[in-house]
């Protein structure tokens, strides 16, 4: 579901998000490289566009690109993230972290506990993602969905009862 990057932790470890982030190996940085067009006699121009890349993991032996964006897009790193998550996750403990495709998603799902929903108990979560191919936001939502996977992300977002977006 997610590619080999991702796990789910047992709350009573109480992980801080930056540790949650480097076990689940999402602590991966990303840059920003501009982007060139070449004619076909080979002369380069340089664009106003630039390619969110991340470098070779595990077997891999080239950058992947995650995504293109404007000159005003800021990447953000995970563990920058996670460091701003943390003190949050010492009372929320993190139950999921994860990246999706190539790391175009990265997600973190913390414990909020449970409630009772239309009579049912469920249990709750405070998730925040980020996209690193700039059609998308970092994510803060409140949600009852645990996400593991894109197919949990899609839902936890529309279930979310709070959602605040963020464009970088």
């Amino acid at each position: 579901a997610w590619h080999n990057v991702g796990e789910v932790f047992d709350v009573a470890e109480k992980l801080t998000a930056t540790q949650g982030a480097i076990r689940a190996g999402i602590d991966f940085p990303i840059e920003k490289w501009q982007l060139q067009a070449v004619n076909t006699e080979g002369q380069t121009v340089l664009t106003n566009k630039y390619a969110v890349v991340r470098g070779p993991m595990d077997n891999e032996t080239e950058h992947q690109i995650l995504g293109t964006v404007g000159e005003k897009w800021t990447p953000i790193q995970a563990l920058d993230i996670a460091s701003k998550l943390d003190p949050l996750s010492e009372k929320y403990p993190v139950e999921t972290v994860g990246a999706l495709g190539n790391g175009e998603k990265i997600f973190f799902s913390l414990d909020a506990g449970e409630s009772k929903i239309a009579g049912e108990d469920h249990r709750l979560f405070y998730l925040v993602t980020d996209h690193r191919t700039g059609l998308g936001a970092l994510t803060f939502a409140f949600t009852p969905v645990r996400v593991v996977c894109q197919n949990t992300l899609t839902v936890g977002l529309s279930q979310a009862s709070v959602n605040c977006k963020l464009k970088h």
